[in-house]
């Protein structure tokens, strides 16, 4: 009973009952990051065992999640500052 309710009962409430008062953007990257945030904690806490395949899958994942944040950053406008010339 404990291990159905706080696997597959509360994850679901509290992600809903938080979604509307988050951005879209942050919605969608905690929803993609919860599959290798689980799979991470099964092998730290419960000692788990994944296949290559299986980190393979969770490096993919990531590197979908991390990417297009990566590469905003590189294209976002950089303010111009001005330094006043004191000579």
């Amino acid at each position: 009973m404990p291990l159905g309710l706080f696997a597959l009962i509360l994850p679901p409430l509290l992600f809903a009952a938080g979604a509307p008062h988050l951005s879209p953007a942050s919605v969608s990257l905690l929803g993609a990051a919860e599959l290798p945030t689980a799979v991470i904690c099964s092998v730290l806490i419960l000692g788990e065992h994944l296949t290559s395949s299986q980190w393979i899958g969770i490096v993919i994942i990531l590197i979908g999640i991390f990417y297009p944040i990566y590469r905003s950053s590189k294209t976002a406008p950089v303010a111009n500052v001005q330094q006043n010339d004191l000579s």
